[in-house]
């Protein structure tokens, strides 16, 4: 008996694993090759003859066989057979895991420990799941065609409209739908904005405390990050040297909740005239507001065309919903 018999009939499949008997004959086959119990260019058994040696039918010997030949460790020679590679690398690299019971653990989500408050966080219990579910059905059974012929780079237009009138009748905002960009958030907004203004090698001013998430966009793309401190009063119009654009959140200071008076606003829109700079207002939780009537935004207050408006749906819908605008 030649060694690559020898290896072949101590195959032993255990019928009661949770593995399919392909598997494990796949399994063991591979083993063999890579330790040289089966050398290479060995011949292989039939398909027949090796079924009814190891009891099984002849699908499961077929189907191990040609998962070795996909993952190169057998090939056939018309007329002769299977063979084992001839040519196979003295370190292989083994293909681990396919054969092995395997459990998979789900994360844990409880919180054992303490938590530090998170800024802006929503109360998960009061998404609107059944609401959400119900519009999700009715758009996909009558689609808006529009959805159907082709990606536009702005967003979804029904989307964009519809962000509009939100904005008019919440914010007092006129734009345009065609004014509207939709986006995956304050990071892909931040993106577009370095590459449409041409902010590499310009400086950018940013509050101090401020979203961590525009420093690191920013000076990772080579922009210049110049921190303002906030007062009580928000970003100070008076401490701001010129540059190219400055962020800011008027409505509701990140992180601290300070909310800019309008002649600070105004201070700010005169800053902007003075440097010819743009500004861009992060409006991101304008509508948690339950008692007064909201202040004037920024673009709405400004006759220049210098403020840039930015908004997010993730603070009012789920963090997990990764959607803002332009």
């Amino acid at each position: 008996m030649s060694t690559t018999d020898a290896a072949i009939a101590a195959i032993a499949l255990d019928r009661a694993s949770a593995a399919p008997l392909h598997v494990q004959l796949t399994g063991q086959l591979r083993d063999m090759i890579l330790s040289g119990r089966i050398a290479p260019g060995g011949r292989l058994p039939g398909s027949r003859a090796f079924a009814g040696d190891l009891g099984v039918s002849r699908i499961t010997v077929t189907t191990s066989m040609d998962q070795l030949v996909a993952e190169g460790f057998a090939e056939g020679r018309h007329g002769k057979g299977l063979f084992v590679a001839p040519h196979l690398p003295d370190t292989s690299l083994k293909i681990a895991g396919f054969d092995e019971p395997f459990d998979i653990h789900p994360i844990e989500t409880g919180r054992s420990s303490p938590v530090p408050f998170q800024p802006a966080a929503h109360d998960a219990r009061l998404f609107p799941h059944n609401e959400w579910a119900k519009l999700l059905e009715q758009n996909w059974r009558n689609p808006d065609n529009r959805t159907a012929s082709g990606i536009d780079p702005s967003g979804h237009p029904a989307l964009r409209e519809a962000i509009a009138h939100h904005l008019h009748e919440w914010r007092g905002l006129r734009c345009q739908p065609s004014q509207v960009f939709v986006t995956a958030g304050g990071g892909d907004a931040t993106q577009l904005l370095i590459r449409a203004l041409g902010l590499v090698g310009h400086n950018v001013v940013l509050e101090d405390p401020g979203y961590p998430l525009f420093a690191s966009e920013l000076s990772h793309q080579g922009v210049g990050v110049v921190p303002v401190a906030v007062d009580e009063e928000g970003l100070d119009p008076a401490a701001m040297p010129a540059a190219r654009l400055a962020i800011t959140t008027p409505s509701r200071h990140y992180p601290t909740g300070v909310t800019m008076p309008l002649a600070r606003r105004l201070d700010l829109l005169a800053w902007s005239d003075r440097h010819e700079a743009l500004i861009l207002e992060d409006d991101f939780d304008s509508e948690y507001r339950y008692r007064g009537t909201p202040l004037p935004t920024l673009i709405g207050l400004a006759n220049n065309n210098r403020v840039l408006y930015m908004g997010s749906f993730s603070k009012v819908f789920s963090p997990q919903l990764r959607l803002g605008y332009l």
